[in-house]
């Protein structure tokens, strides 16, 4: 007759709740029934693969309604004097860890990964424009009677002054109208003048940390190629294509057992409202500045940087 291995009992042992979540869970299994000649370690092994008992491969095990509570660690240990009973801690903590798995859509195991949980931080940088936005207009609205803005999109940011010629009066501080005093070198003259203006955008640092899972048909290297150094060719992580670039792809081994290999991955997003690819404009090489009247031949935005599908491998709920 085959020896039964089935889970006797589980308890509820601790939780941990901060300002009205639950963010840590510990539970024990006992386990009973295991062959006696399991007398060395592997009988620690042999508890943790009893069916029924809570899978610590892919870290997905939830508990009651508390879905961000997920399955981090299980601890098996032999019971004093009974060489057929292990107890097995189960330690849940917020799903919010290095445990996270990455490669959203992947199944291993009959498993999908979640979309994972990322970090971010946020910023305003200062620019500086010498021509006003291609949303001028529409992101900053015009003003009544001061006609469409829209108009200035893409054209230098520039101040004018036409120089008096004396068939003009202005009034002085008694509201007495006087002439002007002509100017004797550039009277009736339109002098036009480039302005470097300070405006921000908005940039973004997201963080994230998980378990890369490795086959022969999706490695780890493949990966990494396919996403660092790209930008995001569709709306991904609520920014525009273009707008989010990997920067940063740093790994260690956390299990190199075939078939299941895993890594420890540590990624980095960096977002510009902007966007990644840069608009050159022809500047005058008297002044240093875009020339009056510059045309649309005289801007020029080239998507330099190669673009992937983030959402095809990894989705973030960041805040």
């Amino acid at each position: 007759m085959a020896v039964e291995v089935r889970v006797d009992q589980v308890t509820l042992l601790g939780a941990e709740e901060q300002y009205g979540v639950m963010v840590g869970l510990r539970r024990q299994a006992i386990i009973s029934g295991l062959p006696h000649i399991l007398e060395d370690y592997t009988v620690l092994f042999e508890a943790l693969d009893v069916i029924g008992l809570s899978s610590g491969v892919f870290l997905k095990d939830r508990f009651g309604q508390q879905t961000d509570l997920v399955l981090v660690g299980r601890n098996p240990e032999l019971i004093p004097g009974e060489q057929d009973k292990v107890a097995v801690e189960l330690v849940y903590g917020h799903r919010d860890n290095e445990g996270q798995w990455l490669a959203k859509g992947t199944a291993i195991g009959g498993s999908t990964y979640d979309d994972a949980l990322g970090r971010s931080t946020s910023s305003a940088h200062q620019i500086t424009r010498t021509t006003y936005p291609d949303d001028y207009g529409e992101a900053y609205g015009s003003v009544p009677g001061d006609g469409d803005k829209r108009e200035l999109q893409g054209k230098p940011i520039e101040v004018r002054h036409t120089w008096p010629d004396g068939s003009n009066t202005y009034k002085d501080n008694a509201d007495v109208a006087l002439p002007e005093d002509p100017d004797p070198d550039r009277h009736n003259r339109t002098d036009v003048e480039g302005v470097d203006a300070t405006d921000t955008e908005i940039h973004e640092i997201a963080t994230i940390d998980g378990i890369f899972a490795e086959s022969t048909a999706f490695t780890l290297r493949a990966w990494r190629k396919n996403i660092l150094g790209k930008v995001n060719s569709a709306t991904w992580n609520e920014g525009e294509p273009r707008t989010w670039m990997c920067t940063t792809v740093t790994s260690r081994w956390h299990n190199r057992v075939s078939p299941l290999k895993q890594a420890m991955v540590h990624m980095e997003f960096e977002y510009k409202e902007s966007g990644w690819d840069e608009t050159h404009t022809f500047t005058d090489p008297r002044t240093g500045r875009p020339p009056a009247g510059l045309k649309a031949a005289g801007r020029i935005t080239p998507q330099i940087a190669k673009e992937f599908d983030f959402a095809k491998y990894l989705e973030f709920l960041t805040f």
